[in-house]
């Protein structure tokens, strides 16, 4: 089929149109139609998925092996293959002709093929291809490819493609990609036929071909896509003649080639240029603008000011009134007079009596000294009471009051945060009456003197931050009406958009007229300008050597490997120096301190064990992911998770060679323990109970115990060394797990020989309390923490708790140490599929509170099929490894550094002493012993400062917000219990069911306050960390006032603290609680009448009481044990540094009375020095 000249003419007459109009971009393609039109070229192109075979499909049908392929992306270019003389041009993106290659040299082209950063497009020659000169296959990027740019290529290619073979990948047929490409095919009208390659990858028996291909015709309908045909097919031979028999898709090719069918281009471009003026006069901007104006007249909005008026005058007199109830009542019949304070009272007026004298001698001082002491008494136990009485309370409520109205003023937070009143302390006295005697009745009527005028600071406190309050509001009120007032402006501007608006569609319609009249033959336009553009086009330069940027991608690919052997570079640096200073050290006397030191930590990074714990749901794949690290199959999985075992991981030992295990079984009060479920006391009991009333996975678990009871009976307490095939049987099989405690499983692998042991806990899903327990000690204990939830499950409800406890704790510890891993990552469809999930995953655990998150997907599948790289493995192994060897180390790494920093300050002070004569000497070494006096002083005082009100302080406080915060979570705890899915039924079984969700709910909040209180361990271990820590500073602060030196070292102190025992039991049941239950007597009068608000009520009254009830001997024991605790470390500090002073100095005038010569001090100073 010939061009005819006229429609040549058309398209010269288009291309110099739409340069004048500046179109530049619609005018080249127009230039590339030209350039078709003018060649009478066919053009069939080939698209679709990265690595679906696009270029072994034209291979097969070009009959020659030109194109490269590979199971990665072949394609970043537009590659065009012709035939002719054997030669490949790359084309720039301005589309000169910029390098011409052989085209027999196949890595070239493959490099040519991948660099679009210099070359849009490629032109292979290949004299043996099997279509005639006039026809081109086009080959195209992946429009699935992580690269938008490779998808803009290929859309930015279809203006001159006459007929398109669509390539997908037999697994990701249906994929959003594909229907959305194919959608804009069927819209620009370019005909299409559907290829679904890599048939080599069905299995009939999993889906009959039937079944597949009946779903891809169902697919095509429900999207109302339309290719001409569709073709299953496959390049692996083999495979191929099962599915195209005859050749039907190579003949289809040879048929397009034959019918020569060519579309019409210019009409896929009108569109383009039609969207291009618009764009030009800015009519997609102001439409845009002027979608932004609401549509209110100006009477509406006077309307909508009217309502802003009602609006805040109804918030100022609901602050007014709450404010008058809540605070003010409250001020109003406060209680601020406690007995035990009465007494103290009658103790304070007792002194102030003017015959009040104390003892026989000196009695005016003593007596002075009792009124003061009195006083103090009165005046600190006032003020306790006054911070819970009235400063909590009156704090709550003032922040109720602001959020209530939404105020949002960080200074006015701050001050409701911080909020307390001033008593002075004179106001005691103030307040007696004149010439009173102390009575019980006086007492009385001066307490009730006292409460008045204290009552009246706090009134003037809240009424300053009311005021404040109701300011805000009126300035909320002024500026929305500010707004309102500048709607008629805003309309006045609407009505100039719509007049702008106007004015551009009418000089948009001129130019689409004026367009389409040169299109239509009825306007001249300069048509040489195209035929000028085509020649420059054409013009070659080939001066200078194409340089494919290969070097870049393999520094690109190269560059996690680096940053993955510099954390290994760091640790053999710091290794190499710490031997070589060893080796120097021990020739000194006077640096033997140090070269143990030193020595030691080297030992501690050599023989460093790290505990890896791997947490998460039973179902996402913690044990195949321990054996993907491991390289091997050595984890089996539990069909029946509820009772799977504590798997530990670790190097053989003596003892314990490789590829064996130690089972430890649980005691027989262990294993009652694991059965709190049936409320027994002796594993007779679990023997005999009946199992039918239990749900599946108790039930279950009971069985397992039943059936293998007497073959384990004499077992328990006791451990068992067993081969790899018995491991198996204790972990899979569940009538043996349910009696195994853990298992020690012994194997030679990279990582077991760095010292790491991995931890495969039971899911966070588990029956058991006890597995709480231990994931708990895990979670504290671990040097790393993995979280992993499965690709099809990202997470459970079962994971929600576990969450939660992550997000309390995580600020709790030294480092960053939790990973979460989405495993199972190679059933994501697309990329799009596998963000989508990254992005829920990060979501979640932002929600729970944990923010910026280690995430890593991975295929612990592929990972076992030797597809490791395709695992997305190696990329979490660098991160781990780093985290391992650099973060966790570095401490241990700066410590030897600072140790050699301390020899060289020694040595330097040697070589002053050996500078000086005898006299300075002498002056040096008494100037020594006054240090060391004077530092021991400094330590004395400090152990005689310990403030036990600090950690009570802090535990009280933890404690009260506590239960604030578990406060807060009813509304959503009482949705999940009391809810039409779990209360239904007659009359007498919702009263049941509702009893058991009350129940629940009590049980829920059992075991939150056990997750808080363990939370709030951490805390205080942190917490006293920090405050050992500060108080370490500050002596060594105080030291630096007193010498240079520095006699204690580096403050490295390990602060361990271990978890004190505690229980949580609420004695009230629902029953004891009054909650009316028996008002609840239909769903309907739950649910549909709302009554469910009412039982939440009296729930949110009667906890507080609950809580307090259960908490209060835990806080009691919390403040004893953390306080001793607290006591200990700081004399255990003390203590170490005292003895580091008296070694340091003794070490010092031990040395300054050796002889050295000064040369060999130097050449020791210059040793040192390049060490560090």
């Amino acid at each position: 089929m010939t061009i005819a000249p006229s429609t040549l003419h058309t398209t010269k007459q288009l291309y110099a149109f739409l340069i004048k109009e500046g179109l530049t971009e619609q005018a080249e393609k127009v230039l590339d139609i030209y350039e078709k039109e003018k060649s009478d070229t066919y053009m069939i192109g080939f698209a679709g998925h990265f690595s679906a075979g696009k270029s072994s499909l034209i291979n097969y049908l070009s009959g020659t092996d030109v194109l490269p392929s590979s199971p990665i992306p072949t394609s970043a270019n537009i590659v065009n293959l012709r035939k002719g003389e054997e030669k490949a041009v790359a084309y720039n993106h301005e589309k000169h002709p910029i390098a011409k290659e052989s085209s027999r040299d196949m890595e070239r082209l493959k490099e040519m093929c991948k660099d679009n950063s210099q070359i849009a497009s490629l032109s292979i020659y290949k004299s043996d291809v099997e279509f005639p000169e006039d026809v081109v296959f086009v080959d195209t990027p992946g429009v699935d490819s992580t690269e938008d740019m490779d998808r803009t290529i290929t859309e930015g290619s279809l203006h001159v493609l006459d007929h398109l073979y669509y390539v997908v990948d037999y697994n990701h047929v249906q994929s959003e990609v594909n229907s959305s490409f194919l959608t804009e095919l069927e819209k620009k009208g370019i005909p299409f036929t559907l290829v679904i390659n890599q048939m080599d990858k069905h299995q009939e028996e999993e889906v009959p071909f039937t079944v597949f291909s009946s779903s891809i015709e169902k697919w095509l309908n429900g999207y109302n896509l339309q290719p001409d045909r569709i073709f299953y097919t496959s390049m692996h031979s083999d495979y191929r003649s099962s599915y195209d028999e005859n050749g039907e898709l190579y003949h289809h090719v040879q048929q397009k080639i034959e019918e020569r069918e060519m579309q019409n281009h210019l009409s896929f471009v009108l569109e383009e240029c039609e969207e291009a003026l618009a764009e030009k006069h800015e009519l997609y901007d102001y439409k845009s603008e002027l979608q932004a104006y609401n549509t209110d007249t100006l009477e509406e909005a006077e309307s909508r000011m009217q309502d802003i008026e009602q609006t805040y005058d109804e918030k100022l007199t609901s602050l007014k009134e709450q404010y008058n109830k809540r605070v003010r009542g409250f001020l109003k019949n406060a209680y601020i007079t406690p007995a035990v304070l009465r007494d103290d009272a009658a103790s304070f007026l007792e002194s102030m009596q003017p015959n009040f004298k104390k003892g026989l001698l000196f009695s005016k001082d003593r007596t002075r000294e009792e009124r003061e002491n009195r006083t103090e008494a009165f005046y600190r136990n006032l003020q306790k009471t006054l911070e819970k009485n009235l400063e909590w309370p009156l704090r709550d409520r003032l922040r109720e009051l602001s959020e209530t109205h939404s105020l949002t003023n960080e200074k006015l937070d701050q001050e409701i945060h911080n909020f307390q009143a001033t008593i002075d302390k004179q106001l005691l006295e103030d307040v007696i009456a004149s010439g009173a005697g102390v009575t019980g009745e006086y007492v009385l009527r001066y307490m009730e003197d006292l409460s008045k005028e204290i009552l009246k600071v706090y009134q003037q406190e809240t009424e300053r931050l009311y005021k404040q309050m109701k300011t805000q509001l009126e300035e909320q009120k002024k500026r929305e009406l500010s707004l309102s007032d500048d709607k008629e402006e805003e309309l006045k501007k609407k009505r100039d958009l719509e007049e702008m608006v106007e004015l551009q569609t009418r000089k948009w319609e001129e130019k689409l007229k004026a367009l389409y009249e040169v299109y239509d033959g009825k306007e001249e336009m300069d048509a040489q300008l195209a035929e000028e553009a085509l020649q420059s086009r054409k013009k070659e330069d080939f001066s200078s050597a194409l340089e494919l940027d290969t070097d870049q991608r393999l520094e690109q690919m190269e560059e996690s490997e680096e940053e993955a052997s510099e954390y290994q570079g760091a640790r053999a640096d710091i290794q190499h120096r710490a031997e070589k200073a060893l080796s120097v050290l021990s020739d000194y006397e006077f640096l033997k301190p140090y070269h143990r030191s030193i020595s030691e930590k080297m030992e501690r990074i050599e023989n460093q064990t790290f505990t890896v714990a791997l947490f998460g749901a039973f179902s996402a794949g913690k044990s195949s992911f321990i054996n993907a690290l491991l390289g091997k199959d050595y984890l089996p999985t539990s069909p029946n998770p509820t009772t799977a075992s504590i798997n530990r991981v670790m190097a053989p030992e003596e003892g314990h060679p490789n590829e064996t295990a130690t089972v430890y079984f649980l005691t027989e009060e262990e294993l009652i323990r694991s059965f709190d479920f049936l409320d027994v006391t002796s594993l007779e009991e679990i023997k005999e109970f009946d199992t039918t009333l239990l749900e599946t996975r108790k039930s279950t678990m009971v069985q397992a115990f039943q059936a293998g009871y007497r073959q384990f009976e004499n077992s328990l307490g006791s451990h068992m060394d067993v081969s790899v095939e018995e491991f198996a049987t204790y972990v899979s099989e569940e009538s043996h797990s349910v009696f195994v405690k853990a298992i020690d499983f012994y194997v030679d692998s990279a990582y077991t020989r760095e010292g790491i042991t991995f931890v495969d806990t039971p899911g966070a899903d588990s029956v058991n309390d006890r597995h709480t327990d231990v994931s708990f000690d895990y979670i504290k204990e671990a040097d790393a923490i993995l979280f992993l939830t499965y690709f099809n499950h990202a997470f459970t409800k079962a994971d929600a708790g576990f969450l939660r406890q992550l997000g309390r704790v995580k600020d709790s510890f030294a480092v960053d140490k939790m990973f979460f891993i989405i495993n199972a990552s190679d059933l994501a469809q697309n990329e799009g599929d596998l963000r989508e999930v990254q992005s829920y995953i990060t979501s979640q655990l932002t929600y729970y509170g944990v923010r910026h998150p280690r995430l890593h997907a991975v295929s612990s599948l592929h990972a076992k099929n030797e597809e490791r790289e395709k695992s997305n493995f190696p990329s979490f192994e660098r991160d781990f490894e780093r985290f391992i060897h650099e973060d966790l180390q570095s401490m241990v790494f700066q410590s030897i550094d600072y140790d050699l920093n301390e020899t060289l300050q020694v040595t330097d002070q040697l070589i002053e002493y050996a500078m000086s004569d005898e006299k300075e000497k002498k002056e040096r070494f008494e100037k020594w012993s006054e240090e060391e006096e004077s530092i021991h002083h400094v330590l004395q005082e400090e152990k005689e400062r310990v403030d036990p009100t600090l950690i009570t302080q802090k535990i009280n406080k933890q404690f009260h917000y506590l239960q604030e915060r578990q406060l807060l979570q009813l509304t959503d705890f009482f949705k999940e219990e009391v809810n039409p899915g779990t209360i239904q039924g007659n009359k007498l079984e919702v009263k049941e069911q509702l009893h058991k969700a009350c129940d629940r709910l009590l049980k829920r909040y059992e075991n939150e306050l056990v997750d808080e209180i363990r939370a709030l361990t951490l805390r205080m271990e942190s917490f006293i960390a920090q405050v050992v820590n500060e108080r370490a500073t500050k002596v060594i602060e105080q030291v630096k006032q007193i010498t240079d030196a520095k006699p204690f070292g580096e403050n490295e102190a390990a602060i361990a603290i271990d978890t004190p025992a505690f229980t949580v039991k609420f004695t009230e049941s629902v029953s004891d609680l009054d909650l009316g239950l028996q008002e609840y007597s239909s769903t309907k009068l739950l649910f549909e009448a709302n009554k469910k608000e009412k039982l939440k009520d009296e729930f949110a009254e009667k906890l507080p009481d609950v809580f307090t009830e259960a908490l209060a001997p835990v806080e009691e024991r919390f403040e004893t044990y953390y306080n001793r605790e607290h006591e200990r470390l700081l004399k255990e500090m003390l203590e170490s540094y005292e003895e580091k002073l008296i070694k340091y100095y003794d070490n010092l005038k031990q040395s300054g009375g050796e002889e050295f010569s000064l040369e060999e001090l130097r050449n020791l100073e210059e040793t040192l020095k390049d060490l560090i």
